[in-house]
């Protein structure tokens, strides 16, 4: 059953994801969130980025068509880093967010000096540079 009401849809291989939600409702209490975990193929640093490509690719495509989505949010760093890119090619109808450069462009406005930054990855996420 398909909801009435417009959704921002949040998607993780996990529950990770749900201090990402946790953050968006205190900010934005009023909007409709829609939360999926992909706990099949948790963790995804397990799987290969053709495999995370193909899964993510198929898990937004069911959500886009189950839920009127306004908004993805990627809350899973390795399957931003493997799909983000096919994602935006796939000119889904509603904006696309992920972590990693929303994280990279705030360091650089806020931060500008610093030089060196720690980086925890899975090894898929090191691997798509």
């Amino acid at each position: 059953m398909r909801s009435v009401q417009p959704v921002i849809g949040l998607f993780d291989s996990g529950v990770g994801g749900l201090s990402v939600l946790q953050q968006l409702l205190a900010r934005h209490a009023d909007l409709n969130y829609v939360y999926l975990a992909d706990s099949a193929y948790f963790p995804y640093s397990l799987q290969p980025a053709d495999f995370i490509e193909q899964r993510v690719l198929q898990l937004c495509e069911w959500m886009e068509k189950t839920y009127p989505l306004q908004a993805l949010v990627m809350a899973c760093n390795t399957a931003s880093a493997t799909t983000y890119a096919d994602l935006v090619e796939h000119h889904l109808p509603f904006p696309v967010y992920e972590p990693i450069g929303v994280t990279c462009d705030w360091i650089k406005k806020y931060h500008p000096d610093v030089k060196n930054i720690v980086v925890l990855a899975t090894p898929v996420t090191i691997a798509t540079n």
